[in-house]
């Protein structure tokens, strides 16, 4: 099962939320989650509620009374894309006025939940180690 979670018009760079949707890559959610706790970023603390958010989404859709664990859910796509950008002008010398650009970004992230398979594991047969002699 896939969920999608799509966050729009984040004032932010895309270029400077790349920097923290690149270190979560193709992880799991749990694993993710901890990596964002400690990035000193704008973006991680809106990509760690997007994560949750889709983790959300996927829970919507599975039947009643089933939880997903975050180990068990893994991020498939993340990225980000060029939004709108703002205009604005900044007064300068001698009457002249210098722009200034306002960027913003949509960050979109899928998820897979894949679950664990809990098989017995077989005991490994002792290789008998023959005796040089």
């Amino acid at each position: 099962m896939e969920a999608i979670a799509k966050h729009k018009k984040l004032r932010m760079s895309p270029r400077k939320a790349r920097l923290v949707v690149d270190a979560v890559r193709r992880m799991d959610a749990a694993r993710a989650l901890g990596v964002l706790k400690y990035i000193p970023n704008k973006a991680a603390y809106y990509v760690h509620k997007l994560i949750l958010s889709a983790m959300a989404n996927l829970e919507q859709q599975q039947p009643k009374g089933k939880r997903i664990k975050p180990d068990e859910v893994l991020i498939k796509e993340i990225y980000v894309g060029q939004g709108s950008v703002l205009k604005r002008i900044r007064p300068a010398p001698r009457g002249r006025a210098h722009p200034i650009r306002k960027p913003s970004c949509h960050i979109s992230i899928k998820i897979a939940w894949q679950q664990r398979q809990t098989e017995k594991t077989k005991p490994r047969k002792k290789i008998k180690e023959e005796k040089a002699s």
